[in-house]
C-alpha cells in the first residue's frame, strides 16, 4: 500500500524542472560571456598590428618589426614624475625576449633611458592614440605579445621586479 507522501506533485515534474534549470543556466552563461566582454573588457584585448601612429619625425609605431616575444609599451608625458620613473624602471628590464618602447603623448622626447624605441606622438594624433588605447591616466604600461594581444594593462607606476614577474608569468602560464 502506497502512502500519500510517497507520491508528490513535483515527482512527476522533476525531469521538466531539471531541463528548465539546465536551459536557464546555459542562457545565463551565454549572457554573462557576451555582456561580460562588453562591460568589463575582454581578458586579452586585441591591439591592431597595423596601427599607424605617426610621430612628428614621420616614424610609425608598429608592432610588426619586433622579433621578440613581448613588447612593453609605456605611455608617458614629459612633465610627469611617475612617468619618468616608469621609463627608468622599464629601461632596467634585463629580459632578452622583451622589447621596451616609450611613447611620449605630448610630442616631446626628453631623453632615451636604455629603451629599444622611443616615440613622440604627433600632437594632431594624440586624441586618436588616447582613444585607441583607452588611456585615462599616465603612466600606462601595456604588455603586448607578438600577435598583438594586450596581455596586461597597468595604470600608474609599477616597479621593475613587479613588471618582470608579470612578464614571466605571462610567458610561462599564458595569463
Amino acid at each position: 500500500m502506497r502512502r500519500r507522501y510517497d507520491r508528490c506533485s513535483w515527482d512527476r515534474r522533476s525531469p521538466r524542472v531539471s531541463w528548465f534549470i539546465i536551459f536557464f543556466l546555459l542562457i545565463a552563461i551565454f549572457f554573462f560571456n557576451y555582456f561580460g566582454k562588453k562591460l568589463g573588457g575582454e581578458r586579452f584585448a586585441k591591439m591592431p598590428l597595423d596601427i599607424v601612429v605617426v610621430d612628428r619625425y614621420g616614424k610609425k609605431l608598429l608592432l610588426a618589426p619586433f622579433d621578440k616575444d613581448f613588447a612593453v609599451l609605456v605611455f608617458v608625458t614629459t612633465g610627469c614624475r611617475p612617468c619618468q620613473r616608469q621609463i627608468e624602471e622599464a629601461g632596467k628590464l634585463s629580459l632578452d625576449w622583451v622589447a621596451t618602447v616609450a611613447v611620449y603623448l605630448d610630442g616631446k622626447i626628453k631623453e632615451d633611458l636604455g629603451l629599444e624605441r622611443v616615440f613622440a606622438v604627433d600632437p594632431k594624433e594624440i586624441n586618436r592614440v588616447v582613444e585607441l588605447f583607452g588611456i585615462k591616466r599616465v603612466p600606462l604600461t601595456l604588455i603586448v605579445d607578438k600577435r598583438g594581444l594586450i596581455r596586461r594593462r597597468i595604470e600608474g607606476f609599477v616597479d621593475k621586479s613587479t613588471l618582470e614577474s608579470y612578464l614571466k608569468a605571462i610567458k610561462r602560464y599564458g595569463i
